[in-house]
């Protein structure tokens, strides 16, 4: 009960108080994170991969210390954007990588976001976001590598699964746009 109160009912009051200011958290600065072939490369090679034919909230993908898994819905730039997540795990720790992910996330809330933007605004997924964008718009994504690998294995373990994608009325809230 007391979760509740912290993370749905308190959040949507006190905005309608003090003022919302979402729009003010979704676009505050936040670090850029500039990441080279050696980095990916590393984090590539050590980190295990796994198709799964859905993930809770409707997502692509999901890393874990050490760990990625990722939907047959996963392309390009989702492995981009997971193995950015496997870098700030490794430069973080994971305990100070989610309770920083967990902070930003209730504080977007009490900003005044909705659950969807207090997701968007957590700089972890704003630094994978802006990364992944920057790197596949430069063309500087990994290719031939590792890269390529977890692609295609990823690819062919799902058509034989014979998996399709997860139907609109069963995606989350963050892949409805």
């Amino acid at each position: 009960m007391l979760f509740l109160l912290v993370t749905y009912v308190i959040p949507d009051i006190i905005p309608a108080v003090t003022g919302d200011r979402c729009g003010t958290w979704l676009y505050r600065d936040v670090d850029e994170l500039y990441l080279t072939a050696e980095q990916l490369t590393h984090i590539g090679s050590n980190t295990a991969t796994q198709s799964v034919p859905h993930l809770p909230g409707g997502f692509a993908g999901l890393a874990l210390p050490g760990f990625v898994a990722l939907t047959d819905e996963a392309g390009q730039s989702t492995v981009y954007h997971e193995m950015v997540h496997q870098y700030q795990l490794e430069d973080q720790g994971f305990p100070g990588y989610m309770s920083r992910y967990m902070w930003d996330w209730y504080a977007g809330r009490y900003q005044g976001c909705s659950v969807t933007d207090a997701y968007k605004g957590i700089r972890y997924e704003v630094q994978a976001r802006t990364t992944t964008a920057r790197a596949l718009d430069l063309g500087t994504a990994p290719n031939g590598s590792w890269f390529d690998d977890i692609v295609e294995a990823l690819a062919v373990e799902m058509a034989s699964m014979q998996v399709g994608p997860v139907p609109e009325d069963e995606r989350s809230m963050f892949d409805r746009g």
